[in-house]
């Protein structure tokens, strides 16, 4: 999820990935519920009612949020996170979402839509929609939905998961420390404070001790955070069975930027960018 460092129902703490117990419950009420029938716009608009954050202060959920949820695996468990859904209630999940898809016509594996990551426009920034037009000579395409720009992108969903993977194979990973604004206040907030009370010989040595660890483990946290995400990259771009397809853009990929009909940049989960090598020959990537 956007500005979201961990799957809702996780945390980091002391530097290790755990369990939110409240937002855990809402994974498996949606997973439940799901099962029972209800459909997600439905689940969107109850959770909505109920005031069920995602992020801090931010409550409006939509289908797409909770879609996102029933098809990320990770709520199975694996080295990094606790299980959350049992196997057999994820894999009825995937079961019944394939029989409501009235799409069939579509291979929804190599769609990619604003569902799965963040595609904007590289001319202004804003969001872009796609478009399936069979009458038109290019009959998939995605146009920047800002009115002063609505800039149009002709590529197909095959042309631009060519793209990711062409970046994905010449990927050189970096490990970097990902902080958002308010840790990153409060790291200079601290380290203000311990600066000027180490200035005095009178100082409150254990509250000065105090405010040493609190800045440490606000770093060390920030710093665990980059390395997960890290660690996860390494894994899935080293491994050379990996499919490129909406699942794995949605694990990997926080935004997709359209520059032009042959050419994109890809930003990562740990904020690196991923761009098509200039003919100069510098890098593909940077933090």
């Amino acid at each position: 999820m956007k500005n979201r460092y961990t799957p809702f129902g996780y945390c980091v703490k002391n530097g290790a990935v755990t369990i939110v117990l409240t937002e855990a419950d809402v994974v498996r009420q949606i997973f439940l519920e799901y099962l029972s029938g209800e459909s997600l716009k439905n689940i969107a608009a109850k959770l909505t009612a109920q005031r069920v954050e995602y992020l801090p202060l931010k409550w409006q959920w939509n289908k797409n949020r909770v879609v996102r949820i029933i098809n990320d695996k990770r709520y199975l468990g694996n080295e990094i996170y606790d299980a959350i859904i049992d196997e057999g209630t994820f894999s009825q999940a995937q079961i019944t979402k394939l029989s409501r898809n009235t799409q069939t016509q579509y291979n929804r594996d190599k769609v990619i839509s604003p569902s799965v990551g963040e595609i904007v426009c590289a001319k202004c920034g804003c969001s872009t929609n796609r478009i399936h037009d069979n009458r038109s000579k290019f009959n998939q395409k995605y146009v920047c939905t800002n009115t002063e720009c609505r800039a149009e992108f002709k590529i197909s969903n095959n042309d631009m998961i060519q793209m990711i993977a062409e970046l994905f194979e010449k990927a050189n990973l970096t490990l970097s420390e990902k902080a958002d604004a308010s840790e990153l206040l409060e790291i200079h907030r601290l380290e203000q404070e311990i600066a000027r009370a180490v200035e005095y010989a009178d100082t409150d040595v254990e509250k000065a001790r105090s405010m040493i660890f609190d800045c440490a483990n606000i770093k060390y946290q920030t710093a665990s955070k980059g390395r997960a995400e890290f660690d996860k990259l390494k894994l899935n771009l080293n491994n050379a069975d990996l499919k490129i397809n909406r699942q794995t853009i949605m694990e990997l990929v926080s935004q997709i930027k359209l520059v032009s009909d042959e050419k994109i940049e890809v930003t990562l989960i740990n904020g690196q960018v991923l761009r098509k090598e200039s003919q100069d020959g510098t890098g593909n990537s940077e933090s």
